[in-house]
C-alpha cells in the first residue's frame, strides 16, 4: 500500500477494514466513506513496517476537520508533513498532542471520553411526557437551542435531517434536546451529540429523558455500536451516562488549532 511514504488514499474498503477495527473511536470517521461525503473527504496513510496511520480531512471547510487513527509514529510523519491549513478541528489519540501543538497553537481544547452504550437501562431515570421527536421543520428551532448555549460550533441542517433528535418546546421555543451528530447505517453507528438544555429549564430530566428515548430509538433501528462523546471533567455527565449504560472506551484529544508554521495554507 504505502511504504515509508505518504499516499492519498482512494481505497475505501482498505480504510474501511482499518477504522472497522475500533467503531467507538471511528464512529463519525465512518459516515466519510458514504457516496454522499466521499468526494469531499480527503484521506492520507503512512505505513512503516505493519504500523499504520491514517488522517481524514475535510479540506473545504474551515476550521478544516481532522481525525486522526493508528500508529503514533505514522500519525506524527502525516502531521509534519499533510496538516498544513491555517486552523483545524482535531480529534487524535493524546499521544498526538505533543506533535500537534510542535504546529498548532491551541486556545481551546480538551481531554475527552468517547463512551458506548453496552448495556442499556432505560428505566434508570424517569422519562417526561414532554419529550418529543423533532422533525425537520424543528431545525430553526433546533438551532437558536444550539447557538443559546455553544459559544463556537457548527449545526448544520444537514446533518439535523440525516440525524435523529428528541427534544422539549415551550411555547414557540425550543428549550431542550439530544439528537446524532452521525448516523452510519451500513456500519451501524450512531454518535450522540448535542444534549443541550437552556438554563432556565435544567435539572427537570429533560435532557434525560431525551438521551433515553434518543438511546431507545437507535437501537430498535438496529444500531448495535452507540457512543457518546464527553468532557473528561464533566463528573457529573460521566455518572449520568454510566448509570443509563455507557461506558469508556477511549481517551482523546479534541480542540481547534491555529498553525504556528512559517507559512499558511488552505
Amino acid at each position: 500500500m504505502m511504504q515509508e511514504s505518504i499516499a492519498l488514499i482512494h481505497d475505501r474498503k482498505l480504510i474501511s477494514d482499518y477504522l472497522s477495527l475500533d467503531r467507538v473511536w471511528a464512529s463519525e470517521a465512518l459516515m466519510s466513506l458514504d457516496d454522499r461525503i466521499w468526494s469531499v473527504a480527503s484521506w492520507y496513510g503512512h505505513q512503516e513496517g505493519t504500523n499504520l496511520g491514517l488522517a481524514l480531512m475535510f479540506k473545504h471547510l474551515s476550521p478544516t476537520p481532522v481525525f486522526l487513527a493508528g500508529e503514533p509514529n505514522c500519525l506524527a510523519y502525516i502531521i509534519r508533513s499533510e496538516i498544513i491549513p491555517k486552523t483545524i478541528f482535531v480529534e487524535a489519540p493524546i499521544s498526538c498532542i505533543g506533535i500537534l501543538k510542535e504546529h498548532y497553537h491551541f486556545d481551546s481544547a480538551l481531554i475527552m471520553h468517547k463512551m458506548k452504550l453496552e448495556h442499556f437501562r432505560f428505566n434508570s431515570f424517569p422519562v417526561s411526557s414532554e419529550v418529543r421527536r423533532l422533525a425537520p421543520e424543528d431545525f430553526p428551532k433546533a438551532r437558536d437551542l444550539y447557538f443559546r448555549n455553544v459559544e463556537k460550533g457548527v449545526f448544520d441542517v444537514d446533518q439535523f435531517n440525516h440525524g435523529i433528535y428528541f427534544g422539549v418546546q415551550k411555547e414557540d421555543k425550543l428549550v431542550s434536546m439530544a439528537g446524532t451528530t452521525v448516523l452510519c447505517f451500513d456500519y451501524r453507528t450512531a454518535t450522540i451529540g448535542n444534549v443541550i438544555t437552556d438554563s432556565d429549564y435544567r435539572n427537570k430530566g429533560y435532557a434525560t429523558s431525551a438521551l433515553l428515548l434518543l438511546c431507545q430509538s437507535l437501537q430498535e433501528e438496529v444500531f448495535d455500536c452507540i457512543s457518546i462523546k464527553v468532557n473528561r471533567g464533566n463528573a457529573q455527565a460521566i455518572l449520568l451516562y454510566r448509570r443509563i449504560g455507557f461506558i469508556k472506551k477511549n481517551e482523546y484529544f479534541e480542540g481547534i488549532g491555529k498553525s504556528i508554521r512559517g507559512n499558511h495554507h488552505g
